[in-house]
């Protein structure tokens, strides 16, 4: 069995849920209608368009929200006891672990394809270039937040503290990002901007905003960019690390 299986047998699982997917993309995009409509009244600054900065961000949200279900199916293979079956498997450890995460990763990213459709058709379609590195920009992040769901998954053995920990993470991660609201309207929050500068979902989404909006390129910083990559690749890391030593203490 070779890593290519494990991701087809991942993919296959996932969309075992399709009805569950559908429900899920129709409140993505009634949350995009409904709170682009809603805060579009709110603004009164005439030249910021809530719908064509909400668009990117949903499309980050749905990434994250896809993400975190591979850590929700590593903990319930833990208590199930599938997890027995899946390490005696003939496959190496290692390649398990990196398959599972990759899996994760695609998952995410074809389940947050259609709202970045809708995001390119309001914004404009990019060039080819462009629309590979907002895909590769879009699968870092996911391979980062599929990572982390695995950490809360392995890392935390006791039930409610997992569904505490993921509960208190999905928090920081939505209403603490620049998805929902820009950066300068949180900084009137006293210490807000600085939980949005650290916050990975912030990062996908300024950076997709500055890709698919020219009105929004001069906005992608450093730390944006460096950001990323630091969180995506310390979670591939601490993924793999607690993935391995709960799988040798199985």
């Amino acid at each position: 069995m070779s890593m290519v299986a494990i991701i087809e047998r991942d993919l296959r699982n996932f969309f075992k849920y399709k009805y569950w997917i559908i429900v899920l993309l129709i409140t993505n995009l009634a949350d995009l209608l409904i709170m682009a409509a809603s805060f579009s009244n709110l603004v009164t600054e005439e030249t910021f368009n809530y719908f064509l900065f909400f668009a990117p961000g949903i499309t980050v949200l749905s990434l994250f929200g896809a993400s975190f279900i591979m850590g929700i199916e590593v903990s319930q293979e833990r208590h199930s006891q599938r997890i027995h079956y899946l390490l005696s498997l003939p496959i190496d450890r290692f390649q398990f672990i990196v398959a599972r995460a990759f899996a994760g990763a695609i998952r995410s990213l074809i389940f947050c394809i259609p709202l970045l459709i809708i995001a390119i058709l309001m914004l404009g379609i990019p060039p080819v270039w462009l629309l590979l590195l907002i895909i590769g920009v879009l699968f870092i992040l996911a391979m980062g937040l599929t990572s982390l769901g695995i950490i809360l998954a392995t890392a935390i053995q006791n039930t409610r503290r997992y569904q505490l920990a993921r509960g208190f993470v999905s928090m920081w991660l939505m209403f603490g990002s620049t998805v929902f609201y820009p950066r300068d309207v949180m900084a009137n929050i006293p210490g807000m901007n600085i939980i949005a500068d650290i916050n990975p979902l912030s990062f996908g989404a300024n950076i997709l905003r500055g890709l698919l909006d020219p009105a929004y390129f001069d906005a992608i910083r450093i730390i944006d960019i460096v950001g990323l990559l630091i969180f995506s690749g310390s979670m591939i890391y601490f993924g793999l690390y607690f993935y391995n030593r709960y799988t040798k203490s199985t």
